[in-house]
């Protein structure tokens, strides 16, 4: 069975409140996307704008139909975001799959390290900021930042 953060009953009833448009999905497990996207399509919550987080997801999501990516790759690499996006809604999964390949290692991070802590250490190593993880968040360590280095490079980012 598809593993709800929120119970489908509790979605259910919130597509019923006017003021409510759309729900943010966490990830499902990778391969999983679609068939939780029918699922809630089949449902009252169908009504609603369905979009997913969780980056690693995002092009078969994209790929499924989904409304939206809320995605924090996008708010510090936007052009490769857009690429992403842009290629799995045409449908050009060729490209979606270079693009998945050549992020890879980003998403191994993210799932592994956190999303936000390996966000502040690609926006410092760029230098898009100088900023610190809020406490009692801390700092990648030194070996860990160069594995985000690694997978900015590999990722043609660098």
């Amino acid at each position: 069975t598809t593993h709800f953060t929120f119970t489908k009953e509790l979605l259910c009833r919130l597509s019923d409140i006017p003021s409510i448009k759309a729900v943010k999905m966490p990830p499902p497990k990778e391969g999983e996307v679609a068939t939780e996207l029918t699922e809630l399509r089949a449902s009252p919550v169908g009504a609603l704008a369905i979009g997913y987080s969780g980056d690693w997801i995002a092009a078969e999501a994209l790929l499924a139909k989904c409304d939206g990516w809320f995605s924090v790759l996008g708010g510090f690499l936007p052009k490769i975001a857009c690429q992403l996006s842009e290629a799995a809604l045409k449908e050009d999964t060729i490209a979606v799959k270079q693009y998945q390949e050549r992020l890879q290692p980003i998403w191994t991070l993210f799932r592994e390290l956190g999303s936000l802590r390996v966000v502040y250490a690609a926006v410092n190593h760029l230098g898009l900021s100088d900023a610190q993880p809020p406490r009692p968040l801390l700092p990648l360590t030194k070996i860990d930042q160069e594995r985000v280095v690694k997978a900015l490079e590999w990722a043609s980012i660098l």
